[in-house]
């Protein structure tokens, strides 16, 4: 298969997923999801702070960075939770 196929192929595939998570997004069960992806980044990043040799290779903006994954999952969470208040998510 050609590059431009192997594109086409991806491209559909992605479409599969944003559908998906279209549909994920307007229902209640979206929330356990973002706790649980709040969750995993939490998980993920306990290695770097806690580890002498993540913390001999990591600068300023990548502790920057994991605090802004953490702000994002935090603002998810709560928006997610003012629209079912609203009953915008059913």
């Amino acid at each position: 298969m050609d590059y431009q196929g192997r594109l086409v192929k991806l491209g559909v595939r992605f479409r599969k997923a944003e559908r998906l998570l279209r549909l994920i997004l307007r229902k209640k069960l979206c929330l356990p999801f973002f706790y649980a992806s709040f969750l995993g980044a939490v998980i993920g990043f306990i290695p770097s702070i806690f580890d002498t040799r993540f913390k001999a290779v990591m600068g300023d903006g990548d502790y920057g960075f994991m605090i802004f994954i953490w702000f994002m999952c935090i603002f998810i969470i709560w928006f997610a939770r003012k629209m079912l208040s609203r009953g915008i998510i059913r």
